[in-house]
């Protein structure tokens, strides 16, 4: 009997992130909380998914398979656009003025002039 394991990781571009949620399989569909973010086209009944991991930007998969006559597997991987989100930048950004220098008691006193820019809602 012959076994193959097959490890998938699909990285998504900057900047896409997939939703969050916990990963359930229901046959050959990954939800994550409840909503579809993957689905695998092609699987035959040799073709088991072992352990999934989801995080960010990133999907790792194990499909597995054994017996006697293992042909070529054909795979369709799908995803859906409801299963991604976009990634906001997680500071606020800071742009400095130019620096205002007044003399003070003898010595010089540097104050800088800072505004926050405010993040986009």
């Amino acid at each position: 009997m012959e076994s193959q394991t097959l490890e998938l990781c699909l990285t998504l571009p900057a900047p896409f992130a997939f939703i969050e949620g916990e990963p359930e399989w229901q046959g050959s569909v990954l939800s994550l909380g409840g909503t579809e973010a993957l689905r695998l086209d092609g699987l035959d009944s040799s073709v088991t998914i072992g352990g999934t991991s989801v995080n960010e930007r990133e999907l790792t998969l194990t499909l597995e398979r054994s017996g006697s006559d293992l042909d070529s597997l054909d795979l369709t991987l799908t995803v859906p656009g409801t299963a991604l989100r976009t990634l906001r930048p997680a500071v606020n950004l800071l742009l400095a003025a130019p620096a205002d220098t007044q003399t003070e008691a003898g010595g010089e006193v540097e104050r800088l002039g800072v505004r926050r820019a405010l993040q986009a809602a």
